[in-house]
């Protein structure tokens, strides 16, 4: 098997081989193949951090609603 670069490009990361035997007989231009790997799984815990995100808006909204009646009288 003799592997041959024919072209390289550095800015969108292409590089062209020949694949060829060593007689010669057998030239090919190999390309590569676009592999799409999706994986989907359900997390025990999840839940956990949903709550907590929804305990830590509210905080923060009661919060910004206190602080804006408080600016609001001391003016």
């Amino acid at each position: 098997m003799k592997v041959n670069i024919t072209s390289m490009n550095a800015s969108n990361g292409e590089l062209d081989i020949l694949l060829s035997s060593l007689s010669g007989v057998n030239n090919q231009v190999a390309t590569p193949k676009e592999v799409l790997s999706i994986e989907a799984s359900i997390k025990p815990f999840i839940s956990l951090i949903w709550l907590g995100v929804i305990v830590l808006v509210t905080g923060f909204l009661i919060a910004a609603v206190r602080r804006t009646k408080e600016s609001v009288v001391m003016e």
